[in-house]
């Protein structure tokens, strides 16, 4: 006999594909092909196929002594699995039939196996250039340091820088005076800006910040004009709010930190001098290589990469050197 579909000598399927010599693990129901390994039936077990159904005595328990009910007698019609009668299903079979006669014999790779391979193949590769281009410039790597000088000349002056930063970018700050000096640095943002800052934060991070209503947050945020009674200094700073306080105390520390953006924006860096002192500034921005945008990413940054863990960045009190 030539390959083609013929009846399931096993019973679980419609149809099982003759490949010419022996039964295949191809087989179809209504149309559609699948796999089901080949069973050779029992020499007991007799197939064949009846038009006309067979009825099924179903006998309930006998009752109890005292009950009413006699015993009942049920005839019940063979159905098929899925529930239709068995006699109409097997009035059906021609057109069945016809249809598994215009089917193709099966193919081990189908256009739609072949686009699923497809997929996954495009995805490994994505996944082995993402590492790639992560191991270049991934996290740790210093981006564009920039290196400015300023002079506090005594009371009431101040030094600001203005730095434009995009969501999830992270940078570290760093503003050195002279020995006898105790600078005292400020990192503000336009009120606009904090604004979304705050409502971002809560959005992204809530599972671990605590806050649920973005206001909360806001609230948190000290207004920069109220800090100050010198003129000049609170028109600086009019409009802003602390976002981070920077300052590591004592004359002759450093002030250090780290920042991540959770809006974008102009950031202000303001420097005064605690005591009023005069002194000269050397101030370090340094970005972060990759952007930060989950909580995940955050926190792992904050503890694990030397970009925020660098001890000799946020702790020496000697020069550094990007």
């Amino acid at each position: 006999m030539e390959a083609s579909w013929q009846p399931d000598p096993t019973g679980r399927h419609q149809y099982r594909w003759w490949d010419g010599a022996t039964w295949s693990d191809v087989v179809a129901d209504d149309g559609i092909e699948s796999g089901d390994p080949f069973t050779p039936p029992s020499a007991k077990t007799v197939i064949s196929v009846s038009t006309t159904p067979t009825p099924r005595v179903v006998a309930a328990p006998r009752p109890a002594a005292g009950d009413e009910d006699p015993w009942t007698v049920e005839i019940e019609r063979p159905r098929a699995v899925d529930g239709t009668d068995q006699a109409a299903r097997i009035a059906a079979t021609n057109s069945v039939v016809a249809r598994y006669e215009a089917m193709p014999p099966p193919r081990l790779m189908t256009p739609g196996r072949w686009a699923a391979v497809a997929l996954v193949l495009a995805a490994v590769l994505g996944a082995a250039a993402y590492l790639v281009v992560s191991a270049v410039s991934g996290p740790g790597v210093v981006v564009a340091p920039i290196v400015t000088s300023g002079e506090l000349t005594g009371p009431g002056s101040f030094v600001v820088r203005d730095i434009r930063l995009t969501r999830g970018e992270g940078v570290r700050i760093r503003v050195e005076g002279s020995a006898d000096a105790d600078p005292v640095t400020y990192l503000l943002a336009p009120r606009a800006t904090a604004d979304k800052y705050a409502s971002q934060y809560v959005t992204d991070f809530s599972p671990k910040s605590g806050f649920s209503d973005p206001a909360a947050l806001y609230d948190t945020f000290t207004d920069a004009k109220q800090m100050f009674t010198e003129r000049t200094l609170r028109d600086a700073v009019n409009g802003y709010v602390v976002v981070k306080d920077l300052d590591q105390c004592c004359k002759g520390v450093p002030d250090a930190g780290a920042f991540v953006a959770s809006a974008p924006g102009v950031y202000r860096i303001l420097v005064i001098e605690a005591s009023g002192h005069a002194t000269p500034l050397r101030i370090l921005v340094e970005g972060y290589a990759t952007a930060l945008t989950t909580y995940r990413g955050l926190t792992h940054a904050f503890t694990s990469d030397a970009f925020f863990t660098d001890q000799a960045f946020f702790h020496s009190s000697g020069t550094y050197r990007p």
